[in-house]
This record gives structure tokens, sequence and C-alpha cells, in this order.
């Protein structure tokens, strides 16, 4: 979010929406820091073929909480109770 304008970002699905190939040309979205301004939209689509380089395509790395950062933040939010808990009974 607010990354408009830093790269091209690349998307999983095939420009013509079919995936039936990996080779085949992309969809890539948004804009580079040298494009213009129309171009730094995320409704903004253009072709990129897999094989291609460029300086300013790229792609963002999203990452999901594995389930036992839940079992962690869980222990801590218990050890805090026990320890405000233990502290007012002093």
């Amino acid at each position: 979010m607010g990354q408009g304008g830093n790269v091209f970002e690349w998307n999983e699905s095939a420009f013509d929406g079919s995936n039936s190939s990996s080779s085949e040309g992309r969809a890539i979205r948004g804009g580079g820091w040298s494009d213009a301004e129309g171009e730094l939209r995320s409704s903004a689509r253009n072709f990129g073929v897999p094989s291609s380089e460029s300086f300013n395509i790229g792609f963002r790395v999203a990452s999901v909480p594995e389930p036992s950062t839940y079992v962690l933040v869980l222990m801590g939010a218990g050890a805090l109770y026990l320890w405000k808990r233990r502290k007012s009974s002093l």
C-alpha cells in the first residue's frame, strides 16, 4: 500500500487471462518511477514476457503469519496477565 510509482508489479495471471503456459505474457500493473502519472494507477495494465528484463519491473512479497505466531502471541498475553496479577497481589 502506498508504493505506487515504485516499480511495475508482475501479476500471476496471464495478460489474456488463460494461464495455459508459464512462458506466455503476463500482466504488469502500476508504473515505474520514470512513467507518466496515468500509468501509476493500479488499474493501469501492461504486457510483459517472463523472459524479459527491465530495471523497473519487480514483485512484492506478501507475508502471511504462520500458525505458531498466534500461539506465541497468546502465550505472551497470558504471561503479561500473570505478571500483572502477581504484581497487584504484592
